[in-house]
């Protein structure tokens, strides 16, 4: 496969990932800027325009990179990264009535048309698009997570039981970032595949979902593999 020309510059719009977001139990709180996208910056030594949010979703990052647009036209990449906030539940909700119907956070057929708004947006402005899919996430250390001052029995109920409901809608939306960048011919790294077949538990962080260290050395490997 061909390999993409390392960039002397490149914009990243995403969520908490993309922000190098780590979950420190000890604290009960969240550490940032220590991620992949720092790593990238390091090996190549560059700086990056990072636009990613803690809690951004696809609806909030499109408006961010209409809002930018002009700022960015200078960079070689558009890195985006988007889908697990869009995927998640208000669980507090859920804990408190089991028994009413939710929504996540972003409908997965809404995601993916607005996901095609954003590639398309970014290519309109003579800018190329480079999609990131999702790591996974550990159903039984983020129901641990959510459950922290909630009826977890409530949240258990309205999973029918079944705590890997989490992760297997979680990878519905990773599973439809590859559907569209193949059916519309974007750039994909499935930085989702360094993750499989190992231990979780030694790539994420307490909370089940936001990548540790390692996980965020694993991301900026399977990026850098793709680059000359």
């Amino acid at each position: 496969m061909k390999k993409i020309p390392i960039p002397k510059s490149f914009v990243i719009f995403g969520d908490s990932i993309g922000r190098g977001v780590m979950y420190d139990p000890s604290t009960d709180s969240y550490e940032t800027d220590r991620g992949f996208v720092a790593m990238l910056e390091k090996h190549w030594g560059i700086r990056a325009v990072n636009y990613t949010r803690f809690g951004q979703t696809i609806s909030k990052g499109l408006k961010m990179l209409e809002k930018k647009l002009e700022s960015i036209r200078a960079c070689d990449f558009v890195f985006l990264e988007f889908g697990g906030n869009d995927s998640d539940y208000d669980w507090k909700a859920i804990a408190s009535d089991p028994e009413a119907f939710y929504e996540p956070k972003t409908a997965l057929s809404e995601f993916v048309s607005l996901y095609k708004k954003l590639i398309k947006t970014v290519r309109d402005a003579g800018l190329t698009p480079i999609v990131l899919n999702l790591p996974p996430i550990d159903h039984d250390m983020y129901f641990d997570r959510v459950r922290h001052g909630c009826n977890g029995d409530n949240i258990l109920r309205w999973l029918k039981g079944d705590k890997t409901t989490i992760s297997r809608w979680h990878a519905n939306y990773s599973a439809e970032i590859n559907k569209l960048c193949r059916e519309i011919g974007a750039k994909l790294i499935d930085i989702r595949s360094a993750f499989e077949g190992r231990e979780l538990s030694e790539l994420l962080c307490p909370d089940g979902i936001h990548p540790n260290e390692n996980g965020h050395k694993l991301i900026c490997e399977k990026i850098l593999n793709e680059f000359c």
